[in-house]
C-alpha cells in the first residue's frame, strides 16, 4: 500500500512539472496560428485558408486536411485540460467548444460535429443508465 502512494506521488509530481510546459507550448502555438506563412515565398496562409492550403502542400484532400487541423486545434486546448482534470467532462466540453469553432470557421462539416455528439451521448448514456440501474462494471 505504501509503496503505491509513493509511486502515485511521484508520478504526480511528474505531471505537475510537464503542465507549466505544456501551458507555454499551448500560448506558443496559438499566438502563432494567424499567420501561418506557405510553402511558397510571399505567400501568407490566414487562418480560414489554412486546412486549404495545408491539402496543396502535402497533396492530400480538403476533408483529411481539415480533420487534421481540427485535430491539432483541439489537441492544442485539450491536452493541458485532460491532464490538470480528474475526469472526462472537462476535456470532452472544450473539445465540443473548439469543434464548435472550426464549424464557424468552415473547418468540418455540421455533421461533423452532430455525429461526433451523439457519440459522446451514446458513450454518457450507456454509463449513466448502468450507474441509475446498480450494475458495476466488472458483471
Amino acid at each position: 500500500m505504501l509503496r503505491s502512494k509513493k509511486e502515485k506521488e511521484r508520478k504526480r509530481s511528474k505531471i505537475e512539472v510537464i503542465s507549466p510546459f505544456l501551458v507555454i507550448l499551448t500560448i506558443c502555438i496559438v499566438m502563432a496560428l494567424p499567420v501561418v506563412h506557405a510553402v511558397e515565398e510571399n505567400d501568407e496562409v490566414y487562418l480560414l485558408d489554412l486546412p486549404q492550403k495545408f491539402a496543396d502542400a502535402f497533396n492530400i484532400p480538403l476533408f483529411p486536411a481539415q480533420i487534421f487541423t481540427t485535430g491539432i486545434i483541439m489537441m492544442i486546448f485539450m491536452l493541458p485540460i485532460a491532464i490538470w482534470s480528474k475526469t472526462i467532462v472537462p476535456p470532452i466540453f472544450v473539445g465540443f467548444v473548439v469543434m464548435g469553432l472550426c464549424v464557424a470557421l468552415a473547418w468540418l462539416p455540421v455533421w461533423f460535429l452532430v455525429v461526433t455528439a451523439m457519440l459522446v451521448a451514446l458513450m454518457f448514456a450507456g454509463g449513466m443508465r448502468n450507474w441509475l440501474s446498480g450494475k458495476s462494471e466488472s458483471g
